[in-house]
């Protein structure tokens, strides 16, 4: 898929990021758990899909099995394509053992 929002996104990534295809879980400030399609992941940050809008500004924790939720804050979002930054990043170690469990 190609929009403005990736072309964006790619210019201000610190880092690269490992395509991925997982089901994981979101939860909004104040509410409960979503699923949520995982399609990329980085040290700091990811992009997921899901049909819910969310706003740029918007926290929330993504929920990945065997870890701590993790915040992050919404970059920006197309309506169904949302890229977040978290607010502290992972290490590098979790991240390739994340990155090997959802590939």
């Amino acid at each position: 898929m190609d929009n403005g929002s990736d072309t964006a996104d790619t210019q201000n990534r610190v880092t690269d990021r490992a395509a991925v295809s997982a089901d994981v879980k979101l939860r909004l400030a104040g509410g409960k758990p979503i699923d949520v399609r995982l399609i990329d992941l980085s040290t700091s940050g990811f992009r997921t899909e899901f049909v819910s809008r969310l706003h740029t500004g918007d926290h929330l924790w993504l929920i990945l099995p065997g870890l701590a939720p993790l915040f992050a804050k919404v970059a920006w979002s197309d309506g169904v394509v949302t890229g977040c930054h978290f607010e502290k990043p992972i290490h590098i170690a979790v991240f390739d053992r994340i990155v090997a469990t959802l590939r």
